[in-house]
């Protein structure tokens, strides 16, 4: 299944979060710090998204306090420092004069993840390793009484952040339990192998004809345990196969394949006939189809006497 870019409106992917309220300045006046990647609070990415860049929104109330630049950085592990250190990644700093506006955006580039790239011995963005990030913010508001930016002054910084999480690693490929023919149709029962798993994409194609490939015919929750592929020839032959999709659009490989053959309904009556029932009744279908009403009658006067003795 094809992923977008996060840049791409489909996609609208987010990370948010309010990260804390700092302590309060003189007169009991507050100053906060929220950060936000796009408007969730855990965004997860693959390989698919490398190029990608995420907009890192940030916002600051009491902006007239505010004395020093805001520090925006990515660590890894599931906490902030105060500052970031050497092996964090550090986006480009918002001047006091920018926090003014009390809101705005920097860039974040996937590619730039910490662990991820050349520069810091990583495989690069794109690898088979799953990777765990926090985004940090810090800067410094008046202090003292009267509130001033001289000796003393009180750091806004995150007591949490948002969760930004690398996924290079698929998942197991799920198992193909069983095909249940239909008409027209096989409904796969498919168990997935890891609670990673959020899709299942079924797979077909026709052994009888050599020149077919398996083809996506069907996507469902992993977590409903069956999907159905409509639109097939009855009596025909078909191979299928299952593929587990992960959060991060990582695919597995194939499961194990199963055949089946969609086959005609033919109705209650013509199961009815199929488990043994009499089709015709007396000497001919005339008569006994004449003979069906009455019965029918004969079985609801008797369930309705009964209900009334018991009622009375």
């Amino acid at each position: 299944m094809a992923h977008a870019l996060l840049t791409t409106p489909p996609m609208r992917l987010a990370l948010s979060i309010a990260m804390a309220v700092a302590s309060g300045a003189a007169l009991g006046q507050t100053s906060g710090l929220t950060l936000q990647i796009q408007s969730t609070d855990r965004l997860v990415v693959g390989p698919s998204q490398c190029g990608a860049n995420v907009p890192v929104n940030w916002a600051v109330t009491s902006v007239s306090q505010v004395c020093t630049s805001l520090r925006i950085w990515v660590t890894q592990g599931t906490s902030c420092a105060t500052a970031p250190s050497g092996s964090d990644f550090s986006l480009p700093d918002v001047t006091v004069t920018e926090m003014q506006a009390g809101q705005g955006t920097v860039t974040l580039a996937l590619a730039d993840l910490p662990g991820l790239t050349a520069a810091d011995g990583g495989a690069g963005c794109g690898a088979a390793v799953r990777q765990e990030y926090r985004v940090c913010g810090t800067f410094k508001i008046a202090g003292g009484y009267p509130a001033s930016c001289g000796a003393s002054q009180t750091d806004v910084s995150a007591s949490s952040a948002p969760a930004l999480i690398y996924d290079g690693e698929p998942p197991p490929p799920p198992t193909l339990t069983a095909l249940v023919p239909l008409d027209s149709s096989l409904v796969a029962k498919v168990t997935a192998n890891s609670t990673d798993t959020i899709t299942i994409i079924l797979q077909v194609k026709e052994p009888s004809d050599p020149t077919s490939v398996y083809t996506t015919r069907d996507t469902f929750s992993a977590d409903s345990g069956s999907g159905t592929i409509t639109g097939l020839q009855n009596g025909a032959t078909y191979s299928v196969i299952a593929i587990a999709e992960d959060e991060a659009g990582n695919q597995s490989g194939p499961s194990a394949p199963l055949t089946g053959s969609p086959v005609p309904t033919s109705g209650f009556f013509g199961q009815y006939t199929q488990d043994g029932g009499a089709e015709k009744g007396g000497c001919s279908i005339a008569g006994g189809a004449l003979l069906w009403p009455a019965a029918l009658a004969l079985a609801f006067a008797g369930w309705f006497a009964i209900s009334r003795r018991r009622r009375s």
